[in-house]
C-alpha cells in the first residue's frame, strides 16, 4: 500500500520522509540527552544534524539516485564535519578547564605558552577535519598536503630559532625543571625565576639586575634548582693547637655532636680527628640541614658555628691559626 502511495505521489513520498526524519531525530535527541549524563559531550549533538542524518538514511532506501549528488553528499560531509568540529571544541574546553587551567594557577607565569597550546590544539584539530571533509567529497588533498609541506619547511626554516624558543617554553611548561620562584644556578647566572614567557625567561639575579636568557639557551645548559634541595650537607673543618691534651682532643666530637643534636631540623652525620695540619690538629665535621631555604641554612649554621666557640671558649680549648717557630742555634765565636 504505501509502495503504491510512494509510486502514485512524489509529494507524498518526501513528506513522508521528512516526517518521518525529523520524528526519528527528536527521538534520537531525547535518547541522547538521557544518556549525556553520563556522557557529557552528547548534549552538543545539535537536532538539525540528527535531522539530515536521518533523512539521508532513508532517502537511500526510497530515493538512491538524489543520494548520489554531488550536493547532497557535500550537505552529509559538511554536517558531519560540522557536528565532529562541535564535540571536539567541547572536549578541548572541558581539557583546557581541567588540565591547562590548574597547570595555570600552579605555575602563573606559563599561561602564555599554555594559551598557545590550546590554539594550536584548535587549529590542529579543524586542520584535520576539514582536510577529511574535502577528501570525503573527492578532493585531491595529496598535492595540497604537498604544498602545505614545502611551505612548512620554508617557515621552519626562516623561524627556527623563534621555533626552537617555543618548543623549549612548551618543555619548561610540561617537564617543570624550574617554576617562578626557584632559585637556580645557569651557567654564570645565579637568581630567582621571575617569568617564563613563550621566548624568553627572566631571572632576577642575586645582585638585583634582571637576566633575560632565552627558554632555548637556558634547557641546553645545566641548570641547578636550589627551591628543589631536601637538605643542604654541611663540611666544616676545625682546627685547634698541638698544645691540646688527648683527653681534650677526645672529647671534642662529643661536645659538637651534642651542640648539632640540640638543634631542629639538623642531622649531625660525623666529627672526626682526620689530619695532622702543619699548625693545628684538624677536626671535620659533617652535618645536614634538613631545609631548602637558603636563610636558615646560614642561620642554623651560624648558631651552630658560635656555640661550638662558646664551648670551646668555656673548656679552655685553643683554636689554631698559622704560626711559625723560629729556632735560633748559637755559634762559637770563630777566632779570627
Amino acid at each position: 500500500m504505501f509502495r503504491e502511495f510512494f509510486e502514485n505521489s512524489e509529494w507524498s513520498r518526501w513528506i513522508f520522509l521528512f516526517v518521518g526524519a525529523l520524528v526519528s531525530a527528536s527521538l534520537l535527541k531525547l535518547l541522547l540527552h538521557l544518556a549525556s549524563r553520563r556522557l557529557s559531550v552528547l548534549k552538543k549533538t545539535h537536532t538539525w544534524v540528527l535531522f539530515v542524518w536521518v533523512f539521508s538514511l532513508l532517502a537511500r532506501s526510497v530515493a538512491h539516485q538524489i543520494t548520489q549528488e554531488k550536493s547532497f553528499q557535500v550537505l552529509i560531509v559538511f554536517t558531519v564535519g560540522f557536528q565532529v568540529m562541535i564535540w571536539g571544541f567541547y572536549l578541548l574546553k572541558l581539557w583546557n578547564a581541567q588540565v591547562l587551567d590548574k597547570k595555570m594557577s600552579e605555575n602563573p607565569s606559563a599561561s602564555a605558552a599554555l594559551v598557545l597550546v590550546y590554539r594550536v590544539a584548535q587549529g590542529l584539530f579543524v586542520s584535520i577535519v576539514v582536510l577529511m571533509g574535502l577528501s570525503n567529497i573527492g578532493v585531491d588533498i595529496g598535492a595540497l598536503l604537498a604544498g602545505l609541506g614545502v611551505g612548512g619547511i620554508a617557515v621552519a626554516l626562516a623561524a627556527q630559532n623563534i621555533l626552537g624558543d617555543l618548543l623549549a617554553s612548551l618543555s619548561i611548561v610540561l617537564d617543570k625543571p624550574f617554576m617562578v620562584g626557584d632559585q637556580i644556578v645557569s651557567n654564570e647566572v645565579r637568581g630567582t625565576i621571575e617569568s617564563i614567557g613563550i621566548k624568553t625567561t627572566r631571572i632576577r639575579s642575586l645582585t638585583g639586575e634582571q637576566v633575560v636568557v632565552s627558554n632555548k639557551d637556558l634547557l641546553e645548559s645545566r641548570v641547578q634548582n636550589y627551591k628543589r634541595l631536601l637538605e643542604r650537607r654541611v663540611t666544616k673543618k676545625i682546627g685547634v693547637v698541638y698544645a691540646t691534651s688527648p683527653e681534650i682532643l677526645s672529647k671534642i666530637p662529643k661536645w659538637i655532636e651534642q651542640v648539632i643534636t640540640s638543634k631542629e631540623k639538623v642531622r649531625f652525620e660525623r666529627c672526626h680527628l682526620v689530619d695532622y695540619g702543619a699548625s693545628s690538629l684538624d677536626f671535620e665535621l659533617v652535618f645536614y640541614i634538613e631545609d631548602s631555604d637558603y636563610r636558615v641554612y646560614m642561620d642554623t649554621q651560624q648558631t651552630i658555628l658560635l656555640e661550638i666557640l662558646k664551648k670551646f671558649s668555656e673548656e679552655k680549648v685553643d683554636f689554631a691559626f698559622p704560626t711559625q717557630s723560629l729556632f735560633v742555634r748559637s755559634v762559637p765565636n770563630a777566632s779570627v
